[in-house]
C-alpha cells in the first residue's frame, strides 16, 4: 500500500515543481523582450511568488481529500492508512521542494539568456498543432459536445445501481479455515467424533478437494487452545466467483443438515468459517476472526450474558446479518477438594 500511495502521488509530486518552473521560464522570456530588463533573480522571485499561493492551496486541498483514509476503522483502515500516509508525505515533500529548491535551481540554471532561446522540439510542435486543430473543431459545436458529455455522464450514473457496492471486495481464495469450539471440558474423543461427522459431510461436496482437522494444540505450540477447540482446513482450489460462493454455502449448510443431530445445528458447538487471508487481516485488526465484533463488559457476569443475548437477538433481526454468534467465557469444569486436616491427623495417628 505504501508503494501504491507513492505511485498515485507520482503525478502530483512533479506537478508542483513543473508549475513553478513553467511560470518562471515564461516570465524570464517576457523580461528579455523588455527595453530595460529586470535582473533575472528578481524576475525568478516574483514569478515564484505568483504561483506560490495556488500551489499551496491545491496541495492542501488534495491532502484534506485524502485525510479520511487515516481514520477508517477495521480492515479498511489497516489496508488504506499506509496508502494515505505515503500519498500525504509525498505531497508534503513535493510542496517543500517546489517552494525552496525549485526557485533556487531556476536561479542557477535559467538565469543565462541562452537557455531562454530554446525552442520546442518537433514532437511538441506537432502535438500543439494537433491540439489547436482539435480545440477549433470543438469550439464550432459547443452544444453537441455538451450533450455528448452529459449523455455519457448520465449513462455512467444510471448503471451505478447495477454494481455491487462494497468498500473492500470479498477475498476469493481456494482455501477455507473452519473454527469449531465446544464447551470447555469437551474431551478429544467427542471433538474427534463430531469433527469426523462434519469433515465427511464436507468432503462429499463436489468442489471440495481435501479436508483436514486438528484438535487442541501441539505439545510445544505457542497457541493457548484447549482440547475443546478444533480447526478444519478445507481446500477447494481455483473456482469462479459464483461456483466458490455456492460451495461456501454448501459447506455452511452441512452444519445444520447432519442426520446424527436430526437436521439441527450441532448442540454445544459454535462454528466460524473464513478464508485464510481475510481471517488473518480481521484478527490483526480487531483481535478476532469475525468481521464485526461487539464486546460487552461489566462486573456482573449474569447481567453481561443477559445483555449479550439481547444484543445477539437484535443484530440477528437486522437484514443482511449472517452467522451472528454469542461467545461467553464459559467456566472450565473443576473438582474442588477440601481436606479435613483434623481427621487426617487422626487417621495418621491411628496408623
Amino acid at each position: 500500500m505504501v508503494l501504491g500511495g507513492l505511485v498515485i502521488a507520482l503525478g502530483e509530486v512533479v506537478d508542483d515543481a513543473i508549475i513553478d518552473t513553467e511560470n518562471i521560464f515564461r516570465r524570464l522570456r517576457e523580461n528579455k523582450k523588455k527595453e530595460t530588463p529586470d535582473s533575472p533573480f528578481k524576475v525568478i522571485i516574483n514569478a515564484s511568488m505568483e504561483v506560490r499561493h495556488s500551489i499551496i492551496y491545491a496541495t492542501l486541498i488534495v491532502i484534506i481529500a485524502f485525510s479520511p483514509l487515516l481514520f477508517l476503522p477495521g480492515i479498511a483502515g489497516r489496508l488504506f492508512e499506509p496508502l494515505g500516509l505515503a500519498y500525504i508525505y509525498a505531497l508534503g515533500a513535493s510542496l517543500l521542494v517546489a517552494l525552496t529548491i525549485t526557485p533556487a535551481l531556476c536561479a542557477v540554471l535559467l538565469s543565462r539568456e541562452k537557455y531562454l532561446d530554446t525552442k520546442d522540439s518537433p514532437i511538441v510542435l506537432k502535438l500543439k498543432q494537433k491540439y489547436l486543430l482539435l480545440i477549433h473543431k470543438i469550439q464550432r459545436y459547443p452544444s453537441a459536445i455538451s450533450l455528448f458529455v452529459i449523455f455519457f455522464v448520465s449513462l455512467g450514473l444510471a448503471i451505478i445501481p447495477l454494481f455491487k457496492m462494497e468498500f473492500i471486495p470479498e477475498l476469493r481464495e481456494g482455501h477455507y479455515t473452519m473454527h469449531m469450539a465446544g464447551i470447555p471440558g469437551t474431551s478429544h474423543v467427542e471433538m474427534n467424533r463430531v469433527g469426523k461427522l462434519i469433515t465427511e459431510k464436507i468432503n462429499s461436496i463436489e468442489n471440495v478437494k481435501s479436508v483436514v482437522q486438528w484438535v487442541g494444540r501441539a505439545e510445544n505450540g505457542a497457541d493457548t487452545f484447549g482440547m475443546n477447540y478444533s480447526e478444519i482446513q478445507i481446500e477447494v482450489g481455483p473456482l469462479s466467483g459464483k461456483a466458490q460462493e455456492n460451495t461456501l454455502d454448501e459447506i455452511k449448510a452441512t452444519l445444520t443438515t447432519l442426520p446424527e443431530f436430526e437436521g439441527a445445528s450441532v448442540p454445544g458447538f459454535t462454528f466460524g468459517i473464513h478464508t485464510f487471508l481475510a481471517e488473518r487481516i480481521e484478527e490483526t485488526a480487531s483481535g478476532y476472526t469475525a468481521e464485526f465484533v461487539i464486546e460487552v463488559t461489566g462486573l456482573d457476569l449474569e447481567n453481561i450474558n443477559s445483555d449479550a443475548k439481547k444484543i445477539t437477538e437484535i443484530i440477528s433481526s437486522v437484514p443482511g446479518a449472517k452467522a451472528v454468534q454469542m461467545v461467553t467465557p464459559t467456566g472450565i469444569p473443576q473438582i474442588k477438594i477440601d481436606i479435613l486436616w483434623d481427621r487426617m491427623a487422626l487417621l495418621a495417628s491411628s496408623r
